[in-house]
């Protein structure tokens, strides 16, 4: 068994959470609604990349907004396993669930994984074409409500900028 990824890996992490992230954009999440769940409704999530929360001081590689009750973070390295670790715990301040996603061939000693089921984080493996969720995340009980409302607000405004650049480049070629 390999220490560390195939130095002829496919990709370069970058290309890895573009990919884990347009796979996870088209899944369909069960509704947390009794009134969805009986007719079958299913969620979309909005996906969002790289971005910075500011009362932890780290990045979030990728969150997947389920819904207000229902947000996931997760931790995409191709090496380096005992500090996504820590950025995945890190971040449990303010998502529901937590994921570190691993390149598939990534040798992950066991004492990380019982760290990783101690903590309630989920690990992901990854390989073009391939995904699979090995742990499943825990709940997290233990939010910290101040800043996840932050980290909402911060992606509500993701969402505002995007829809406002949008638009404003539809009136530009108008005037154009």
């Amino acid at each position: 068994m390999r220490l560390m990824p195939d130095k002829s890996a496919p990709c370069s992490e970058l290309e890895m959470q573009d990919q884990v992230a347009e796979y996870l954009s088209q899944r369909k999440f069960e509704s947390s609604d009794p009134k969805d769940r009986y007719y079958g409704n299913r969620i979309s999530p909005k996906i969002y990349r790289e971005i910075a929360i500011p009362n932890v001081g780290r990045i979030s590689d990728i969150i997947v907004f389920i819904s207000d009750r229902r947000i996931v973070n997760i931790e995409c390295k191709m090496i380096n396993y005992s500090e996504v670790i820590k950025q995945a715990q890190d971040h449990l301040i303010w998502a529901d669930y937590s994921y570190v996603c691993f390149y598939a061939e990534t040798y992950l000693p066991t004492y990380e994984l019982k760290k990783l089921i101690e903590n309630g984080i989920g690990l992901l493996l990854w390989k073009p074409d391939i995904f699979v969720e090995v742990i499943q995340s825990k709940y997290n009980r233990n939010i910290n409500k101040a800043i996840r409302e932050n980290v909402i607000k911060i992606l509500r405004k993701k969402d505002h900028l995007k829809k406002g650049l949008i638009e404003s480049g539809y009136q530009q070629k108008l005037y154009d």
